[in-house]
């Protein structure tokens, strides 16, 4: 028993963000008692929560040895071989444990995640189905469920599903959060999507922002950044400009929502460029709030929103008095303690606010900053033969209004063809539903291209070699996949749309300097992408410049771009202050 209440309190001391303190008495238990399989398997995922991956997994691999028929032991297994993108040994890992107990439900929740990450969404979704049948609306697995159902394109069944749960689970803020996430994606009014949004409010208690520390309008600031992205991501491509052009005023914070692993280059180059790094995803929501506060972030800013790895609960108790969401979610997040939203007047033109829970600011021209990865291929010539349409979204993306209107444009062009890149279409029943799809638009099989998989990103960037003119997706625009192409010397044509997700591609190329590809209207969107297909020499001429043009344009300025973020920030502060001393002197 004392074994146990050591255990018990090492990882209360770990979701407290205790780490130090719970390895400690933990290692102090295993010396005691190397025998002693249930220290030895707490130590393990102990150090794998801490960041020291290898030597958890050491210990979670000694005890799964020793207790072979424990399903806990191996699902704590499996679910560590996760977060190192070992997704193989781990689903062995699952699939064992529900073998030993088929009512052992995590083991279905950590199955599942992981046949999502092998792109094996039929086995995914069966795992789902499997882990619902023992626990009966199981909001957490209906989620990986919902999102399993939309990667093959079944949207509608997806958001039957989930708002049937959210109706009995009105106040769940993580079903609430893939609705909202699914809501991006589907061809629903732009009202209801707010009026969606909007009701996340519902599922936080009444809360006060906290007051300033020492509210000195002009005093040196902490700038804390909330993230499960800032690692080998599309959102590390938009926030480099925050770490390169730091002021000197400012102490720079990252909480990382999700372990990125050893391998990771790109979380080892923001974590030696942040003056301090911060392991949270082992914490709970209220012990993140309270690490960030005694920290004394002034601000915070969040990039993930309601995407998959964001933590918005954290916001139900504001852990500063400045709180900002920009960048990594396509809309306001409807949550109170998120007070200022960073858009541009393109994605959010003026008269939106009322769609908004946050205060709108706008930094000017885009409200985005691309910086290419390291190493991107030179552009390769423009293709010959038949003219190649192309998309790198994700096929969820695809909704029926954009494939109708991609559509239009392949039989405005004779012969032409279509290459869509996507993660899932792997999975024949996500490739044959996307082909039936387009069949029903009366694009036949044979005009289609489907590429799932390529073993590197050289080889990913190198398929825009095969791409005249690159389509963007709607009502949920391109942002890394459109920069991407521009990058590769591959124009882009935009429908610009009546939300920021529909928004954001009409930004990306106006501060690119090419506006004259964002379609106002369908029939503009056919005629863009006709005429760039049908104007050999323009398409030869743009190839061969816009890597050019893009590296010297707004979109590309990262000292611009960081001074107007840096003004966003001390305007931010000065108003909080403001209201402090408003208050104190009322």
């Amino acid at each position: 028993m004392a074994s146990a209440a050591v255990i018990q309190r090492a990882f209360d001391d770990l979701r407290e963000g205790r780490s130090v303190q719970a390895i400690a008495a933990l290692r102090l238990l295993v010396q005691r008692d190397p025998r002693d399989m249930a220290a030895v398997h707490a130590l393990g995922l102990a150090l794998v929560e801490s960041g020291q991956h290898a030597q958890g997994i050491h210990h979670l691999e000694r005890s799964v040895q020793a207790v072979p028929a424990s399903p806990v032991y191996r699902s704590n297994l499996g679910s560590s071989l996760l977060q190192i993108r070992r997704f193989r040994e781990a689903r062995v890992h699952f699939e064992e444990a529900v073998r030993i107990d088929p009512k052992y439900s995590l083991a279905y929740l950590g199955l599942t995640i992981a046949c999502n990450q092998l792109s094996d969404i039929i086995s995914g979704i069966a795992a789902a189905r499997a882990g619902l049948a023992v626990n009966p609306g199981w909001p957490e697995m209906t989620r990986n469920l919902a999102a399993l159902l939309e990667a093959t394109g079944r949207m509608a069944e997806a958001m039957d599903l989930i708002r049937s749960v959210a109706s009995e689970n009105p106040l769940d803020a993580g079903i609430r959060t893939t609705l909202l996430m699914l809501t991006n994606y589907a061809d629903l009014p732009a009202t209801e999507v707010a009026s969606e949004h909007l009701k996340y409010r519902g599922c936080v208690q009444p809360l006060r922002m906290p007051a300033p520390q020492d509210p000195d309008p002009e005093r040196p600031l902490r700038v804390g950044i909330l993230s499960a992205d800032v690692r080998a991501h599309p959102v590390a491509r938009f926030v480099t400009a925050l770490f390169d052009a730091k002021p000197q005023d400012w102490t720079l914070s990252v909480y990382s929502l999700l372990d990125a692993g050893p391998d990771d280059a790109e979380a080892r180059s923001f974590r030696t460029r942040s003056d301090a790094w911060t392991e949270v995803g082992m914490m709970d929501d209220a012990a993140i709030s309270k690490r960030i506060a005694r920290d004394g972030v002034d601000v915070l800013i969040d990039l993930g929103g309601h995407t998959a790895g964001g933590r918005m609960a954290v916001f139900d108790r504001p852990p500063a008095a400045v709180t900002i969401s920009a960048i990594g979610y396509p809309n306001t997040t409807g949550h109170p303690g998120v007070a200022i939203r960073v858009v541009d007047s393109i994605t959010d033109p003026p008269g939106s606010e009322k769609a908004c829970s946050e205060h709108v600011v706008r930094i000017d021209p885009c409200f985005l900053c691309y910086t290419p990865a390291a190493g991107m291929p030179e552009p390769a010539a423009v293709p010959s033969g038949p003219i190649t349409f192309g998309s790198f979204n994700l096929a969820t993306k695809i909704s029926d209004s954009c494939m109708a209107l991609w559509a239009r444009v392949l039989n405005a062009v004779p012969d032409s063809r279509l290459l869509i890149k996507s993660r899932f279409v792997s999975d024949a029943s996500v490739g044959g539903l996307l082909r039936e799809r387009f069949g029903r638009q009366g694009v036949p099989s044979e005009r289609l291209e489907i590429v799932a998989h390529v073993p590197t990103q050289h080889e990913h960037l190198a398929l825009y070699g095969r791409v005249h003119v690159a389509l963007d997706t709607m009502p949920y625009n391109g942002t890394t996949t459109t920069c991407e192409a521009l990058w590769m010397g591959v124009p882009v044509v935009t429908r610009l749309g009546d939300r920021h997700a529909a928004r954001v591609g009409a930004s990306l190329l106006a501060a690119a300097g090419h506006s004259k590809w964002v379609a106002e209207s369908d029939d503009d969107f056919v005629s863009v992408a006709t005429n760039l297909v049908h104007d050999a020499a323009e398409l030869a001429r743009v190839r061969t410049s816009l890597r050019s043009d893009l590296a010297s344009s707004a979109l590309c300025d990262r000292a611009a771009y960081a001074a107007r973020w840096q003004k966003v920030v001390r305007d931010a502060w000065r108003s909080a202050c403001r209201a402090t001393h408003g208050a104190s002197h009322g």
